[in-house]
């Protein structure tokens, strides 16, 4: 700090952010800790910091200020690199209103941290003695004793009509955060990617390049809610379909894989305002693990459909 400016520190993080393969999740943490700590260092020093970092300081506190006496809340919209003003009180009725939804999410009155952290414990202690955690781990490494219960958040779908949220279960630094990741790498490191996948660039040049006939009409489908509509029991039959090519690459056995993968989308916990909520139906979006699952399902219903168009009608 005392011979780079707050810019350029800003600058040598993003640039580290996109050098290495960090997830959307932990960067916006990373961002976030890197700001508190610039700010905190301004305020300390504020002799001794450059005018830049000065000026910067000042208007992050006018900001804080602002969103305070105004109680407007800023935020990430859930596509594009854009930043959505929204009053508070909209924001809280909107998160509500998802929460109201109780086929996928109930209040519970007793808070599970605890116990969540003696399962998951007992799970890295024995995973880590078989050695399916890629390395070896000191135990103390392992205890959960410094994690805390999820917390969820939404992002704008600027582009829908009454702009509703996303809702984003941030997993990081829950008791399930690192069985979710190592759970992921094993998946990801024993099966292909789904043929269906494609980068969001490469699809754009594809798509510039298809002429319509004038009398066609274009059309995309997409998935409500797909990772909170991802089933238990879909999973785990998918899983279950592709073990054998699990079982070429890693010592873990089914049953163990299974029930680490029930105990991830069956202990969905997390806080708002103050409140535990249980999600209750599929995968959250926030855990390392959920897009894998919901690939799988995905190329498990795929099959499906490629085998009933093969069907004599």
């Amino acid at each position: 700090m005392d011979t780079h400016t707050t810019i350029e520190t800003i600058k040598n993080v993003e640039k580290l952010l996109g050098t290495f393969p960090f997830d959307d999740e932990l960067a916006t943490i990373i961002r976030s800790n890197v700001v508190e700590n610039i700010h905190s260092h301004s305020k300390k020093q504020k002799k001794h910091i450059k005018y830049e970092d000065r000026l910067i300081a000042q208007k992050i506190e006018e900001s804080k200020e602002f969103s305070k006496e105004n109680e407007v809340l800023f935020t990430m919209a859930d596509e594009g690199n854009v930043t959505v003003a929204m009053k508070y009180e909209m924001y809280k009725d909107k998160m509500y209103d998802l929460l109201s939804d109780n086929d996928t999410y109930v209040p519970v009155n007793s808070n599970p941290l605890g116990s969540l952290q003696k399962n998951v414990k007992e799970l890295l202690y024995k995973w880590n003695e078989q050695g399916y955690l890629g390395r070896v781990y000191h135990r103390f490494a392992l205890t959960q004793t410094d994690t805390a219960l999820s917390k969820i958040y939404g992002l704008p779908k600027i582009h829908k009509e009454g702009v509703p949220l996303r809702p984003i279960v941030s997993a990081v630094n829950s008791p399930t955060y690192f069985l979710s990741k190592t759970v992921d790498k094993i998946l990801k490191a024993c099966l292909s990617k789904a043929e269906s996948y494609i980068k969001n660039s490469h699809f754009i040049s594809q798509v510039t390049k298809i002429k319509v006939p004038r009398d066609h009409i274009g059309f995309s489908l997409d998935i409500k809610a797909l990772f909170p509509s991802t089933p238990l029991d879909l999973t785990v039959q998918a899983v279950e379909k592709r073990f054998c090519y699990i079982r070429e690459r890693h010592d873990i056995t089914l049953q163990e894989l299974i029930d680490a993968i029930k105990f991830l989308m069956e202990n969905t916990y997390f806080t708002y305002e103050g409140k535990v909520y249980h999600q209750i139906h599929g995968t959250p979006m926030g855990s390392p693990v959920s897009p894998t699952f919901s690939d799988l399902v995905m190329m498990a219903f795929k099959l499906v459909v490629q085998l009933y168009r093969k069907l004599p009608a």
